[in-house]
């Protein structure tokens, strides 16, 4: 029961918002210009705030993963039933195992699709909310650090890139400094895994 959350899933969660890539207006004569890049779904996931959103939507969404994973074991009880026992089993018990095999079919499948709804709707509105903050600081860093343009390094266009020129640990730090998380230590610990990396562990797949 897995789903995955792709890049461009994670990229247009980030960047889809009006206003969210403020235009800049720096002369090319004033400082000498560079270019870095930034795997911002790694960023998020090195914050404190994206490892205690991590935490809290497996916390959210754990009592939910084992009622799927119940159902599921029901059925293939009832499957097994019906298929080892069958000989054994008057017709008015087969069709009535059938009635609730079915029956309990259709419910599981409702609610992994609402559980896999619900929970791919909240790890994009928690990586909406960090990414937003983190393409402001994305804007400071750049300007104060003279990089005259920050590209992604998830594009499959970027062949290289010299690791001087990669600023993701940087923004990160630059996040946790400007949004401490109020309780550290409810964050995984040592974890390195974004808010995307939950979808891993998401229910319904």
């Amino acid at each position: 029961m897995r789903a995955t959350i792709t890049k461009w899933m994670i990229l247009a969660a980030v960047f889809s918002l009006p206003g969210l890539l403020p235009a800049q207006s720096q002369s090319a004569d004033d400082v000498p210009q560079k270019i870095a890049v930034i795997n911002i779904q790694q960023a998020i996931g090195l914050t404190e705030e994206g490892k205690k959103a991590l935490a809290d939507l497996q916390k959210k969404y754990s009592p939910i993963q084992q009622n799927l994973q119940q159902q599921e074991k029901e059925i293939n009880a009832l499957q097994d039933r019906l298929q080892n026992q069958s000989s054994m089993l008057s017709d008015d018990e087969k069709y009535q195992l059938s009635r609730e095999l079915d029956s309990k079919q259709r419910h599981f499948k409702e609610a992994q699709e609402d559980a896999r709804d619900d929970y791919q709707a909240d790890t994009q509105e928690a990586i909406r909310k960090i990414g937003q903050k983190m393409v402001k600081l994305i804007d400071q860093y750049a300007q104060q650090h003279h990089y005259a343009l920050v590209l992604s390094n998830q594009q499959d266009v970027v062949y290289y890139v010299s690791k001087a020129a990669d600023i993701t640990q940087d923004i990160a730090n630059l996040y946790n400094q400007t949004y401490p998380v109020s309780s550290a230590s409810n964050s995984p610990s040592g974890s390195s895994s974004s808010p995307s990396a939950a979808s891993k562990s998401s229910p319904g797949k």
